[in-house]
């Protein structure tokens, strides 16, 4: 029951931080272009939320320390909780191919087999990761060619809660507070930010910590 309260009032603090939070236009008139070539005409706190926050990883956001360039980040976790989890948030919902290893306490690479090609080509579309950034994953499987995973269980889980944007240009920042899911623990606020190209896809190029 206190998990309970403690999560309605995340929940809470969350949906009042989302009421009106898209600033008004700002910049030159390029970055205005710039801005109406790359971004919805309306753009709102939800598709904020689900079209950048979400993908990001809620525990990644928790778990992966200050940012500002791809030697920063963590392979096994970017892959875990940007790669995976998005794509499979629900228990019950798992992908339909082969699954490798033995077990998490096997010490060796465990989860469900994607593709080399697929797994780099997302990291470095989403973060601009070299593939040797990448292969630096435990997950990574040379001899077959693919990465096995599967995000780690973890006894403290995230939540987060947008406080505001700002977009400039082709750039969003994106300003978030950070919960323990448990008992809606204050973890901080962060600043995640990524570059949108013209064919609507995009990059985070960094994520960082910052002052409340």
């Amino acid at each position: 029951m206190r998990h309970l309260r403690a999560m309605g009032g995340v929940l809470l603090a969350a949906a009042l931080l989302l009421a009106g939070c898209e600033p008004p236009p700002s910049g030159t008139p390029e970055e205005e272009a710039l801005r109406a070539e790359r971004f919805p005409e309306k753009v709102s706190a939800e598709w904020v939320e689900a079209t950048y926050l979400e993908p990001y990883g809620r525990m990644l956001c928790g778990l992966q320390g200050d940012w500002t360039s791809p030697e920063q980040l963590k392979a096994d976790e970017v892959l875990a909780w940007s790669f995976y989890y998005p794509q499979y948030p629900d228990a019950g919902r798992e992908p339909e191919g082969e699954k490798y290893g033995e077990g998490i306490y096997s010490q060796e690479p465990y989860g469900y087999l994607f593709s080399q090609e697929e797994v780099e080509a997302y990291t470095a579309q989403r973060f601009g990761m070299t593939a040797e950034q990448t292969r630096a994953a435990f997950s990574y499987l040379p001899a077959r060619g693919a990465y096995a995973i599967l995000p780690y269980d973890k006894t403290e889980q995230y939540v987060t809660a947008l406080d505001r944007f700002d977009i400039r240009g082709d750039t969003i920042d994106i300003e978030f507070f950070i919960f323990k899911s448990q008992d809606g623990t204050p973890q901080g606020k962060k600043r995640l930010t990524a570059r949108v190209a013209e064919d609507g896809g995009f990059r985070y190029l960094s994520c960082v910590e910052i002052d409340g």
